[in-house]
């Protein structure tokens, strides 16, 4: 498998995001995993065979979609659950 390198956590507001290592904060293509109340992870559909709209947690019409962890605490972004849930999720899907 191969594994790709992300960022630190970088707040944006009160949201958090990772985004491929080098890669353009502003560019919403090159963010890997978002929170604001709910944690979510990209997934390309295809590469992992989801359907969007199946009851799984996918949300998204495009090519890459997000997957949806639970809603986080009031503390938004910063929620330590939520980003151990990325975290894991992003593992899971071969990154660093």
């Amino acid at each position: 498998m191969e594994f790709k390198e992300l960022s630190n956590w970088i707040m944006i507001d009160h949201c958090a995001t990772r985004i491929v290592k080098g890669g353009d904060i502003n560019k919403v293509s090159d963010r890997v995993a978002f929170i604001e109340k709910t944690p979510r992870v990209r997934i390309n559909r295809y590469k992992y065979g989801v359907e969007v709209g199946d009851g799984s947690g996918i949300i998204g019409q495009q090519r890459d979609a997000w997957l949806q962890g639970n809603k986080g605490s009031s503390e938004y972004g910063r929620d330590e659950d939520s980003r151990k849930w990325c975290d894991d999720m992003l593992k899971l899907l071969g990154w660093e």
